[in-house]
């Protein structure tokens, strides 16, 4: 009877641990979307940068071009 008990609290911990994997494993997911969201924000960022230093060399010539066409 008391190795039945042990059992069963065995299976129960089994469970415990399997439940407290999928929670797991799905915060990891959600940080990588995350992560994923930050990187192409990050991406675009720079790219947006990467324009302005181009329209802005030499800065005057430039920007004041760039100005009148838009």
């Amino acid at each position: 009877q008391v190795a039945e008990v042990f059992c069963q609290m065995a299976e129960m911990s089994c469970q415990l641990a399997e439940m407290s994997c999928q929670l797991a494993e799905m915060f990891c997911h959600v940080a990588e979307m995350f992560c994923h969201v930050v990187e192409v924000s990050c991406q675009l960022a720079e790219m947006l940068c990467h324009v302005g230093k181009l329209y802005c060399q030499p800065p005057t010539a430039n920007c004041q071009l760039s100005l009148r066409t838009f």
